[in-house]
Parts: C-alpha cells; sequence; structure tokens
C-alpha cells in the first residue's frame, strides 16, 4: 500500500516544486496530495489516513502550527515536517514540542527535503512492521487461549451428551416403564448447557471486523465469562463469587471486546491462585455516578508496586515459560482506553485487585477500534 503524502503551501511555486521533488524521486512509494489551504487538509484527513504532511508554517487560513495541534486532536499519527522560510527556534521548538518530526527551512532544498521524508517513510514502516509482528503475536496468544478452552470445553460438554446418550437407552431398554415426560426435561436442560457455552465460545472466538460499540446487557457479559471459565474452576477447585447489580443493567461498550478483556484478567487469576491452599477469585460490578465498575480480585497478595506500570507494557509477563507472552493486559488496557475507561490496580486492596472503570453511557470514541 503506497504511502499518503500531503503537501500544503499556499505558494504555487513553492507547491509544484515540492510536489515534483517527490513525484521524480519516491513516485512509486507514495500517494500525492497537493493542497494550497489548509481547510484542504482538514477535509482530506476526514476521508482517508495521511501518513505524512510537509506544511508552511505561515498559512493564511489556518498556520502550519495549529493545524498540527488539529491532526493530534483528531487523533492522527501523521508525520508532520514543518516548512518555512521564517524559520527561527522558538518555532522550531514549538513545533517539535506538538509533535512535529522534522522542520525544514526555505528555500527548500531538493536534498533535505528528500532526506527527511525518507526518513519519515522508514520511521513508519518500522512502526507498520512492529504493529503487525505484535498483531500476530497476540492472534497467536488468543487462539493459544482458545485452544485451551476449547479442549476444556469439549470435556464440558462430553457430559451432558453422556447423560442424553444414557436417557435414550434407559428408553430403548425399557419403554414401558420409561418417564419421557422427566427425560424431555432433563434433554432441554442439557441442551441449554450446551448451547451456552458454545454461543459463548463462538463470541469470543470471533475475529472478523470490528463491531460497533452499543448499549449491551452486563448480563451478558458475565455469562460469557461463567460458561467460559467454569469448567477451569470447577477442575482447579477454585470459588469463584459474582456480585453484579440489577438483571437489567446495561453499559455502551463492544460486548467481545469487553468479554475478552474480563476473561483475559479471570484466565490469569486462575493461573495466579491454583497453587495457593485457599483459592478464589471474585467478581464486583457496581455502579459509581456515571461509571460502571468491573473488579477482578483474586486471593493473591497484590502486585508488587514496582511492576504496577511495567505490568501493563507489551510483552512483560510474571508468567512461566509458556503460559503466554505478555500482551494480554497490554491489549486490555488498549480496549478499555479506547471506550473512555481506565484499567488500573487497587493498591488499597491486600490482595490483588484489577479495576475496570468504564462510562455507563456513550463516551467520546477514539479513532480507531483495538482488538484483543
Amino acid at each position: 500500500m503506497p504511502f499518503s503524502i500531503l503537501i500544503l503551501d499556499d505558494e504555487p511555486i513553492s507547491l509544484k516544486f515540492m510536489t515534483k521533488i517527490l513525484e521524480s524521486y519516491l513516485s512509486e512509494q507514495v500517494q500525492l496530495f497537493p493542497c494550497s489551504a489548509s481547510t484542504q487538509a482538514l477535509d482530506l484527513l476526514a476521508t482517508r489516513t495521511i501518513d505524512i504532511a510537509l506544511s508552511d508554517i505561515k498559512m493564511p487560513d489556518i498556520d502550519g502550527i495549529t493545524l498540527l495541534s488539529k491532526f493530534r486532536k483528531a487523533g492522527a499519527n501523521t508525520f508532520f515536517i514543518m516548512v518555512s522560510a521564517f524559520a527561527n527556534k522558538q518555532i522550531a521548538v514549538e513545533s517539535l514540542r506538538l509533535g512535529a518530526f522534522d522542520f525544514v527551512e526555505k528555500p527548500v532544498q531538493k536534498d533535505q527535503l528528500i532526506s527527511s521524508v525518507k526518513r519519515a517513510l522508514e520511521q513508519i514502516r518500522l512502526t507498520r512492521d512492529l504493529n503487525e509482528a505484535q498483531a500476530k503475536s497476540i492472534e497467536s496468544e488468543r487462539l493459544a487461549s482458545l485452544g485451551l478452552m476449547a479442549g476444556n470445553i469439549a470435556h464440558e460438554i462430553s457430559t451432558p451428551l453422556t447423560i442424553m446418550n444414557s436417557l435414550i437407552e434407559e428408553y430403548f431398554r425399557e419403554p414401558e416403564i420409561f418417564d419421557l415426560a422427566l427425560a424431555m426435561k432433563q434433554f432441554r436442560s442439557m441442551n441449554d448447557r450446551v448451547s451456552k457455552i458454545v454461543k459463548s465460545l463462538k463470541n469470543l472466538a470471533w475475529a472478523g471486523e470490528s463491531s460497533e460499540p452499543e448499549m449491551v446487557p452486563v448480563s451478558t457479559i458475565l455469562d460469557d465469562i461463567v460458561n467460559l471459565s467454569s469448567l477451569q474452576l470447577k477442575h482447579k477447585k477454585i470459588t469463584l463469587d459474582v456480585q453484579a447489580p440489577v438483571e437489567n443493567s446495561l453499559i455502551f461498550c463492544e460486548r467481545i471486546s469487553l468479554s475478552q478483556v474480563l476473561l483475559n484478567l479471570v484466565n490469569n487469576a486462575i493461573d495466579a491462585v491454583e497453587a495457593l491452599p485457599k483459592k478464589w477469585i471474585k467478581i464486583r460490578i457496581q455502579k459509581e455516578g456515571e461509571n460502571t465498575i468491573f473488579s477482578v480480585i483474586d486471593a493473591g497478595k497484590g502486585i508488587d508496586e514496582s511492576l504496577h506500570t511495567k505490568i501493563f507494557e507489551p510483552f512483560f509477563t510474571t508468567k512461566k515459560m509458556g503460559r503466554g507472552v505478555g500482551l494480554g493486559l497490554s491489549n486490555a488496557l488498549r480496549v478499555v482506553s479506547y471506550l473512555g475507561g481506565t484499567l488500573t490496580i487497587d493498591k488499597q486492596n491486600p490482595n490483588t485487585s484489577f479495576v475496570i472503570s468504564l462510562p455507563t453511557d456513550p463516551p467520546k470514541l477514539s479513532s480507531t477500534t483495538p482488538r484483543i
């Protein structure tokens, strides 16, 4: 995919000159968008991603520094290269403070311009490569987690299927005394149990295009978590205690992503307490003002304060080799931040406690939907 470069200058000769240089030296790598007004640049940003912006600082409508600030407020990660014939130290410092990548003086020198743009392109390539590698690692960890759950769930499903098969055999063996009404009641119960497990697994395994956030019943999110973690909890003799608001309570979220975040926290808690003499996990959900608070607490004695920041960094993990690559919490933080919330460690709780605070009603969202 070619890189998009905005070229902004109100002087026709300068605009044509910079466009011609980039066409001559980078034509196969880039798509150029010459603009003579800052308002045109903002209109362009509303319709597409802009990788690099070559922007004259002294523009008649919106100056280059203000334009850079507007791009940042819109969530754009555009690499700005500021261009000016009125360069001074104060302007350069202010540009860099706001996140400009480089500063080029007029009259523009061909070699300096090409060098600056090439360095920006290299930074963008490295960022894309890193994001791609991280996305692959995230997907690998997610699939490994789902694989583990699928193995457990296969065992969980086999129990009701065995019961159903036994009832069928009993009917064929002694049909005259078989209690059909009772058997149908048991069939329905077993069928509901299997359906809930499979539906929750399908929801969490979904990896298509991101769905739009919407008002979701808190109870459906809890159902996903309980259905997919119940067998692990039972097998490892871990008690799960859930306290939630009234059944009709709603929250604005992307259900799949929030369920994955909470399931990740519960799975982490399972790993942390399975070797402890007292094994328990608590999920607490409550309303505080305009926010809904999700707390996942376990029997552990907390996380060392020196790790409170590091633990949310990509690829940092305290687990043993083969138990994770350290991406769960960093991506949980991204998802929660996208939804306008926070993910923190409760320092006041003597046990290990992760707290998610989310606006109950629709917040102002950032521009890109992350996935776990």
